[in-house]
């Protein structure tokens, strides 16, 4: 059993058995709502910050984001590993760290980027699209193939900075 067709693709390889897809549990009931702004400029993350989940895309992203929307902000939740991540001094940036509800972050943010070079589904993705903020995720997690169903410009076929940055300020239009 795989958490998405983008997992299922490697076992089907490996094994000699039926592989079947069941997505993940998250508990959109908590997240239900209207909590993102979206007339924000905000942008919000959640995860472990760790370089396959693309946490230096974002930061880059950002930059570039800020050159065109000054007044944006990024907010990054989660766990942080020693020496897995630099993250940088910015202007603009927020670092909460592991919290207790991502409500409080999801609130003032309009977008969820998530631009993973690898990821079997994102949990986050689904509980921040449940609090109404939009998605920019990577074509390398198992929720694009959720999402893009929907809305195919809200996946990110490239690891490339400049491509979440333009489809940010698309979105911030």
């Amino acid at each position: 059993i795989a958490v998405s067709d983008y997992v299922a693709g490697f076992y089907r390889g490996v094994v000699r058995l039926p592989v079947k897809v069941a997505y993940p549990y998250a508990d959109i009931d908590h997240y239900d709502g209207d909590y993102g702004d979206l007339r924000s400029k905000n942008i919000v993350f959640l995860g472990k910050m760790m370089p396959y989940k693309g946490v230096d895309i974002l930061l880059d992203a950002f930059r570039m984001i800020r050159e065109k929307r000054p007044e944006s902000r990024l907010y990054l939740m989660g766990h942080f590993k020693d020496g897995a991540l630099k993250l940088p001094d910015m202007d603009g940036l927020t670092v909460a760290g592991k919290v207790d509800d991502p409500l409080e972050y999801f609130s003032k943010a309009c977008i969820y980027m998530h631009p993973a070079r690898e990821e079997a589904f994102g949990i986050s993705i689904i509980e921040a699209c449940a609090a109404g903020l939009l998605p920019i995720v990577s074509a390398n997690t198992g929720a694009a193939e959720v999402i893009r169903p929907i809305c195919p410009e809200l996946v990110v076929d490239s690891l490339d900075p400049a491509d979440y940055c333009e489809r940010a300020l698309a979105v911030m239009e």
